[in-house]
């Protein structure tokens, strides 16, 4: 019955003693247990698609911490190259998360690509403070980085300039450019806005165009286009001589589309207050700016009604304008009978209220 009872003893302890016979041959020499186990990949950095599945799926060896491996073909948007950017990483969370962080270069210019020797990246571990014999790195001696990014054609920058030139212009222009060529555009990855920077002060024969090209509303480049440029213009041209405080309209204008050079600025005719000739316009002359005026509400010499205030009295007189006046600006009136001038404020075509202290 004694003898029953140790058997099962005996075969109850059996894979205890196997455990403990296992764990003891895998002790190193110097007896220090090795135990090796599969570490799967941390889950704040986790493994790229683009990297081999078998290295990462490897035991890591006593010792090493963390394995790095390397992708075969990295692409990179930003100007300075992490670890992570380039790599998948395993390891202790912590650590693997240090590795992704770690600056290894600058990045080539966009759509360029740059060689790095991996033995190089052991260095940079150095330099981080990470210790670099407890990480272990898996990839071909020499790999390239490239920096990714989008392609504008040059014909789509034409296009595209040509736009917001136009929408610059007033309704009604008809604007030419001949662009030389643009060579195509290899811009950062992301939104890409173009903006005009500089416009030509004629847009006559040769002109160059200053565009700012911006990627995710930063600044990234400045460009100049170059062209041959024709500008047909809406233009007020005079059909008869313009006397000087004439009112311009229809009666002795008219408007035509004409070739604008120099740095003529037309005058604009359609607005809603009237202008009239601040000196003699000749027939066929288009209308400038510099040639124009605003038509005041009460021109100088018009007569108008004068209403004299002094502490709670009024007074009304006659007088005439001696000065253009605007609507609710100041202005100078001579009595019609005394004959004294006063400074009062327009408040109607045809109505001055002078306050006298």
């Amino acid at each position: 019955m004694r003898r029953h009872k140790t058997a099962q003893v005996h075969r109850r302890l059996m894979p205890v003693f196997a455990a403990l016979l296992l764990l003891a041959l895998a002790a190193d020499p110097a007896g220090v247990l090795n135990v090796i186990a599969p570490v799967r990949a941390s889950e704040d950095v986790p493994a790229g698609p683009a990297c081999p599945a078998e290295p990462l799926e490897q035991a890591l060896p006593a010792g090493i911490a963390a394995r790095v491996v390397l992708e075969p073909e990295p692409v990179v948007s930003g100007s300075e190259i992490l670890l992570g950017d380039v790599a998948c990483i395993v390891g202790e969370a912590d650590l693997a998360r240090r590795l992704k962080e770690l600056p290894i270069g600058t990045a080539p210019l966009v759509g360029g690509t740059r060689e790095f020797l991996t033995a190089t990246l052991n260095l940079r571990l150095r330099q981080g403070g990470i210790d670099d014999k407890t990480v272990e790195i898996v990839g071909p001696p020499v790999f390239t980085v490239r920096r990714g990014g989008d392609v504008l054609p040059g014909v789509y920058l034409q296009e595209r300039v040509r736009e917001l030139v136009l929408a610059t212009l007033p309704s009604g222009a008809r604007l030419t450019l001949t662009f030389q060529p643009v060579a195509d555009l290899v811009v950062p990855e992301g939104d890409v806005e173009l903006r005009l920077a500089r416009l030509p002060l004629r847009w006559s024969g040769p002109i160059s165009i200053g565009v700012d090209v911006l990627v995710q509303g930063k600044p990234w480049k400045s460009l100049t286009l170059r062209a041959e440029a024709s500008l047909l213009y809406p233009v007020w041209v005079t059909t008869e001589t313009v006397l000087k405080g004439e009112t311009l309209g229809p009666h002795n204008t008219e408007l035509r589309l004409i070739e604008l050079g120099g740095t003529v600025q037309p005058a604009d005719l359609s607005g809603e207050r009237p202008l009239r000739a601040n000196r003699v316009i000749q027939p066929g002359r288009i209308v400038e700016a510099r040639f124009v005026e605003l038509q005041p509400d009460a021109p100088k010499g018009s007569p108008v009604h004068v209403t004299l205030s002094k502490a709670g009295l009024y007074i009304q007189a006659l007088g005439t304008l001696l000065t253009d006046g605007m609507l609710g600006e100041l202005v100078t009136v001579r009595n019609v009978d005394s004959g004294r001038t006063f400074t009062g404020r327009l408040v109607s075509a045809d109505r001055v209220v002078v306050e006298i202290p």
